[in-house]
């Protein structure tokens, strides 16, 4: 073991003590470096123990490489270089990653360390799969509402963007708001606002333009919703309102280019609202629930998950440093085709799609002479990889606008040849209870919310009559309600529904 550094160590005093908590520190690549004991010599700062050396340990999958000792005020990147670096198997990129690694655990190098890996990988156009790897390790699932909320932030540094909106949907505990949170983690500290709005707060309260607006779990009543719409259709420039306050009329105005994140159960506004966002719906699926068990087991049995996150959450958050806002060209639109049946809005949306991954992309993209981003096909294919499902119903609800519990019912009832399909058929097998299932096929009326019935006209609701022969005759003993399906009229909806964006 090599001495100490600069560590005067009279025998008199001194003493080796465990580190608490644990500081253990995940280099990637199945190394890990330990400090395994810290050294006191009775000195004292401000009340708080002064220790004037780590002894340190390197691993590789469990096996011990190197032990060492260091002060406390040695430089980590000397150290590094000292005692791991030609530990370290790989080519140039992974040494020099695990370097970056190890010194973003250290106080006295973690800033600069986060602020040269955002900038490195900003410069070679991996920036985006960083932000959506992270959250990707914080949130199992949901990888594509998570990467538009990445988008939607950025896209209000696209000076000529439409701006981009989410909507989520999914049942309680599904991990709607999590999903969000994870997002929100990766954004500029102070860029996202998570509080509960009463119905004309955004006139009266001085939020920054640029804010995402998460509306988790809220109705969205009528003020709401005309505010959230005059907003999204005023983007660059929301017109003011007159209004009058203790007797004095006052002017208000809604900020500038903030993005709407809206979380609910069920979807939540009306179609107009809808028209203006991404639809998601959360992953519930088994495969889905088994992942978020195993994670939740791997972080009961590895408390410092949550360390190693934050660290990368920190270049997530100085990648933005360097996002600059700057008008996107798109030299191929002309090329873009899609179905006769898409809105303007939809197109919009894609547009504003490809915009953001260019600009999120800009370092590893060309500027034209009027000093414009030039987007490349490959943003083209990014966002329709993110757009298409939506409006094919696969993980979402672009066009046909159901909520996840509306769409489950329409998986169930789309393998069933036409008939009439009892309600309590549909919630066995759906696991809805009544309200749910309700709620999914009539919408509701409180929060001006459309169900299946309105979207789709291969079903109907009808009134089943049951009775029994009591051997004078049959008697009617009640009434339950059904679907009637028409699966010949499904098909055909369906093939006038579907379709997609692509390049000609």
């Amino acid at each position: 073991m090599s001495p100490l550094y600069d560590v005067p160590k009279p025998p008199s005093i001194g003493v080796w003590e465990k580190p608490e908590p644990s500081m253990r520190y995940d280099l990637g690549g199945g190394y890990l470096a330990a400090v395994t004991a810290l050294y006191n010599d009775g000195k004292t700062i401000g009340g708080l123990i002064y220790h004037t050396a780590k002894r340190w340990r390197l691993e590789y999958d469990g096996e011990v490489l190197h032990e060492w000792e260091s002060s406390t005020e040695e430089d980590p990147a000397e150290m590094y270089d000292k005692n791991i670096a030609h530990l370290i198997d790989g080519n140039d990129e992974r040494k020099a990653q695990t370097k970056n690694r190890f010194l973003r655990t250290q106080s006295m190098t973690a800033r600069s360390a986060a602020a040269d890996l955002a900038e490195e990988l900003w410069r070679s156009g991996r920036a985006l799969d960083f932000l959506c790897e992270t959250c990707s390790k914080v949130h199992v699932g949901d990888k594509a509402a998570i990467k538009a909320i990445i988008y939607a932030y950025a896209s209000t540094r696209v000076l000529n963007s439409d701006g981009i909106h989410i909507s989520i949907s999914g049942n309680a505990g599904s991990g709607k708001s999590h999903a969000v949170s994870t997002a929100a983690q990766c954004l500029p500290l102070g860029s996202v606002s998570t509080s509960r709005l009463s119905n004309k707060a955004l006139l009266y309260h001085d939020l920054k333009p640029k804010t995402v607006i998460v509306l988790d779990d809220q109705e969205l009543n009528e003020d709401m919703q005309e505010l959230i719409k005059v907003h999204t259709s005023g983007w660059d420039d929301p017109p003011t309102y007159k209004t009058v306050m203790n007797g004095k009329p006052i002017e208000l105005q809604l900020p500038s280019r903030c993005p709407f994140v809206v979380c609910k159960v069920n979807l939540n506004g009306d179609e107009q609202i809808l028209d203006r966002q991404l639809v998601f719906w959360t992953d519930e699926s088994k495969e889905q629930k088994q992942a978020v068990s195993d994670a939740l087991m791997k972080r009961a049995s590895n408390p410092g998950m949550g360390v190693e996150e934050e660290k990368d959450m920190v270049v997530c958050r100085a990648i933005w440093n360097y996002v600059p806002q700057v008008v996107v060209s798109i030299p191929f639109a002309d090329r873009i085709g899609f179905n006769e049946w898409m809105d303007a809005r939809n197109i919009k949306m894609m547009i504003s799609l490809i915009q953001t991954n260019a600009l999120m992309h800009a370092a590893v993209r060309e500027m034209d002479e009027e000093g414009n981003l030039v987007a490349s096909e490959e943003d083209f294919y990014a966002a329709a990889d993110l757009m298409n499902p939506l409006l094919n119903n696969v993980g979402g609800s672009q066009r046909m606008k159901l909520s996840a519990n509306a769409s489950k019912v329409l998986a169930f009832l789309a393998e069933k040849w036409s008939g009439e399909i009892p309600f309590s058929e549909i919630r066995r097998a759906t696991g809805m209870s009544t309200t749910q299932l309700s709620n999914a096929l009539f919408g509701r009326n409180d929060a001006k919310t459309d169900g299946l019935l309105s979207s789709c006209n291969a079903l109907e609701v009808v009134t089943l009559s049951e009775s029994v022969d009591d051997g004078v005759g049959r008697k009617t003993v009640g009434n339950r309600k059904a679907i009637r399906w028409s699966r010949e009229t499904y098909e055909a909806w369906v093939f006038q529904s579907m379709g997609g964006f692509w390049l000609k």
